[in-house]
């Protein structure tokens, strides 16, 4: 009788297992983390009545500036150029999911910093040159990844009470694509979204985060100059206009602690911070020992096929000037951002090249003054080889170095800006 009831209730087991349908999403979930000086808006008019979550973040422009984006589930790229971008699900931009509000997971409790914008502002009808802007499909909800403290206040030094905001989140979606896209737009228009910059295996999570620039200043530097920059971003009147009219001058100056107290969790704020503070109007007391300042940028495609076309005329030095491996790697872009994996590769050949160069030079340099001396006085060697190469060692110099920063963009320090959402 045991072993009936025993065999029975198996049975009963087994069936409902295969009654009960598996979710079709068990193995396409996905989180996106975001990190950043970020601005999160709702559009509801962006495609065709469809809402997306567009993430919005000041270029990394002056002293303490931020890296620019990284765009990664493993093996990913930096975004260097400011611009529109979507995420693409499946080579689709700004899918209908079915969602049309932002909701926050409650607990632990989310503590997005609340913003208004300008009456009347659209993120689209002017966007900031220098800013980055990634357009989402709206996710099923978002949690806090990282809180920390801070003060704000109407003017600089003036501050109120300490609140704790989110300086990272995660977008979470239940059914996820099986590849995620990054598609560059020419204006904010889906239509527009069509050329590919890059496409990645969803691996369960998408990190894109802004690093802070290296460096052990405890107070914050980068927070401090990237805050005010994402206030200009929502409303361009300075914080400092007569009548104090920006629509968030309530919190239009941003102090962090410099240590946090392990017994209490309050943060412990230095006076000394506001020397060198970039909110702070009068720089008169300021004395940096260190400035960290953003890399002009590159084309990288460009450079690379300039060089490769300077370097082909040399046909005897092709393997000396690494040109075979860095045309393979150009052709490779196929005007895609190019991943840290070939950022890497190109620092290791273009040191190659640079290295050939250089000694070829110098052969060719004392090849030269042989021949001068026996040459008569008016005789004048061609220079234009040398040029070529000269010029190509130097692209290729100021190269290697924009590569070497891009690098180092998955590096740095994290950065502790707020993240921000629009009322």
């Amino acid at each position: 009788m045991k072993t009936s009831l025993l065999i029975a209730s198996s049975l009963l087991a087994v069936l409902v297992v295969l009654c009960v349908p598996v979710p079709l999403w068990a193995d396409n979930r996905l989180d996106i983390a975001l990190e950043g000086p970020w601005i999160l808006y709702e559009d509801h008019t962006f495609a065709s009545g469809r809402t997306v979550l567009v993430a919005i973040a000041p270029g990394g422009v002056g002293p303490f500036a931020h890296n620019p984006p990284s765009f990664s589930t493993g093996n990913g790229f930096p975004i260097d150029w400011p611009g529109i971008y979507c995420v693409g699900f499946d080579t689709v931009c700004a899918i209908d999911r079915g969602v049309s509000t932002l909701s926050g997971i409650p607990s632990p409790k989310t503590v997005l910093l609340p913003v208004k914008s300008l009456s009347g502002w659209k993120w689209s009808d002017k966007p900031n040159r220098y800013a980055t802007y990634l357009i989402f499909p709206m996710p099923d909800s978002y949690s806090n990844d990282g809180t920390y403290k801070m003060k704000f206040g109407k003017t600089f030094k003036n501050y109120g009470n300490e609140e704790e905001h989110s300086i990272g989140v995660q977008l979470h979606y239940a059914n996820g694509p099986a590849v995620l896209d990054l598609y560059t737009c020419v204006k904010a228009d889906p239509t527009t979204c069509t050329v590919s910059k890059g496409s990645m295996a969803n691996s369960g999570t998408l990190r894109i985060t802004m690093k802070a620039p290296s460096g052990d200043d405890v107070c914050d530097p980068h927070v401090r100059a990237a805050y005010p920059q994402m206030l200009y971003l929502l409303d361009p009147t300075p914080l400092r206009a007569s009548g104090n009219n920006n629509v968030n001058q309530d919190r239009g100056y941003v102090d962090v602690p410099a240590h946090i107290d392990p017994k209490t969790g309050n943060g412990q704020y230095d006076s000394k911070c506001y020397d060198c503070d970039l909110q702070n109007p009068d720089q008169s007391n300021c004395n940096p020992t260190i400035s960290f300042m953003s890399h002009a940028m590159l084309d990288i495609k460009t450079e690379l096929t300039a060089i490769v076309g300077n370097l082909s005329q040399f046909k005897d030095n092709q393997e000396q000037f690494a040109v075979p491996e860095l045309r393979k790697e150009l052709e490779a872009m196929d005007g895609r951002f190019p991943t840290f994996s070939q950022l890497e590769r190109f620092n290791e050949l273009l040191a190659r090249s640079t290295s050939g160069i250089s000694q070829f030079l110098m052969d060719l340099s004392v090849q030269e003054e042989s021949k001068a001396a026996k040459m008569k006085p008016a005789a004048v060697p061609a220079p234009a080889p040398i040029l070529v190469l000269q010029n190509t060692l130097f692209t290729e110099q100021q190269l290697t170095s924009y590569v070497r920063y891009l690098v180092e963009t998955k590096n740095g320090n994290d950065c502790r800006a707020p993240i921000m959402l629009v009322q």
